[in-house]
């Protein structure tokens, strides 16, 4: 199995491969695309080498959205 290569993720990554930075786990891409967005001069290579937050409710403002809105299928 894979790993994500981001400094402290221990996620499995399933297919994103960078030849600079190796794998990264959905998660990670979730959240560097949240940075990016809010920073977009961000360095990836900062991104990778910054620890992943363990102690972080949600991996991304989708999640939370999610919980609180879940989809309906009764409808």
């Amino acid at each position: 199995m894979t790993y994500c290569g981001r400094k402290g993720c221990e996620n499995p990554a399933i297919d994103r491969r960078s030849g600079n930075f190796g794998y990264i786990c959905p998660a990670c891409v979730r959240e560097l695309h949240e940075k990016l967005v809010r920073e977009p001069f961000s360095s990836i290579a900062d991104f990778m080498t910054s620890p992943k937050m363990k102690s972080r409710l949600y991996d991304s403002v989708q999640e939370i959205i999610d919980i609180e809105f879940p989809v309906d299928l009764d409808n």
